[in-house]
């Protein structure tokens, strides 16, 4: 009798371990989900605009583009960690090579290089 309340403690035990497992590693993969890197865009309309978005709430953003000109503009990003940069009617357009960047003073970064496109 005593041989099985061993096993069964064991067993119970090793149940319990394999739980604490699987809830660490859910809630660890839970939160690499929660918290989407930052990402950044081009668009190109009459004016260069540069949106961005999942940047930390009200961070300073360093946003710098490089094409045949370099503009770099700071701004701080909304509560909702967006921004919206208007650069204005210049000589650059999604066929032409570009860089951006953006850099922000609690941690956030994202980078992004365009090619010469054929057009």
């Amino acid at each position: 009798m005593r041989d099985v309340k061993k096993l069964a403690v064991t067993a119970l035990a090793a149940c319990a371990l394999v739980l604490s497992t699987v809830t660490a590693a859910g809630a660890q993969t839970h939160a690499l989900r929660a918290t989407p890197k930052p990402t950044a865009s081009v668009l190109f309309t009459p004016d260069v605009i540069l949106v961005g978005k999942r940047f930390k709430s009200l961070e300073r953003l360093t946003v710098t583009l490089v094409g045949f000109n370099t503009y770099v503009r700071k701004i701080r990003a909304t509560k909702l960690g967006s921004f919206r940069i208007v650069i204005g009617a210049i000589d650059l357009n999604d066929c032409n090579a570009y860089k951006l960047k953006v850099v922000g003073a609690l941690g956030s970064r994202f980078s992004f290089s365009h090619p010469t496109a054929p057009c």
